[in-house]
């Protein structure tokens, strides 16, 4: 099989887990927002985690929401059911923010797709159906840019499937499953930049 070199490889990599942080900052934004101003009012962005020297009034990324749903979990978050059953990949997919950041030049393709995968997770369980999509269009082009790279993988996690900690699944799948909702709406659009998942 021929594919991008290492180097390359894991900036792609990088690249589509950055999408999929796009992807869960837009769909993860109004449900924090909703939660954390019914408890604190319209000024709730001042309890709201922040970068170091992050300027209190700008709209929170994707480090910023996942952040105060962990360091307001028991007050405000902890009560949402399926927010619950998602706890550990919250935590998972701000390791995939940290990740990014400081990025040295290497990622695997299995690891991004944990981060994805975990995105996923928690963008279904806040309801951001449609950026669960998204997110799962992400998941799948890494990877078949990963099948390309290697060869099929063993196996296949078929979407919220595979355990935070990365754990292999009971069994092997030689072959992916059929195509989901969401790649069958996106079929045919596969051009590499940001326009294909993010529209406004």
């Amino acid at each position: 099989m021929t594919g991008p070199s290492a180097p390359a490889a894991a900036l792609e990599a990088k690249q589509r887990v950055e999408l999929g942080l796009e992807a869960l900052r837009r769909g993860l934004g109004p449900y924090v927002a909703t939660r954390m101003e019914r408890r604190y009012g319209q000024h709730w962005r001042s309890f709201a985690k922040r970068a170091r020297g992050g300027d209190p009034d700008e709209s929170l990324d994707a480090y910023a929401l996942l952040g105060t749903v962990i360091d307001r979990w028991s007050e405000i978050f902890k009560d949402d059911a399926k927010l619950r059953r998602a706890r550990s990949f919250v935590s998972l997919a701000k390791d995939a923010r940290n990740r990014v950041a400081h990025f040295s030049g290497e990622m695997s393709g299995r690891e991004a797709l944990r981060y994805l995968d975990a995105m996923r997770e928690v963008s279904a369980a806040v309801g951001a159906v449609r950026h669960a999509d998204v997110i799962e269009q992400i998941y799948e082009d890494q990877r078949r840019a990963d099948n390309t790279k290697t060869g099929p993988l063993l196996w296949h996690r078929p979407p919220g499937k595979l355990s935070a900690s990365g754990e292999r699944p009971d069994g092997c799948m030689d072959h992916p499953p059929a195509p989901s909702h969401a790649l069958r709406f996106a079929a045919g659009a596969r051009s590499a930049n940001t326009s294909r998942f993010f529209t406004t």
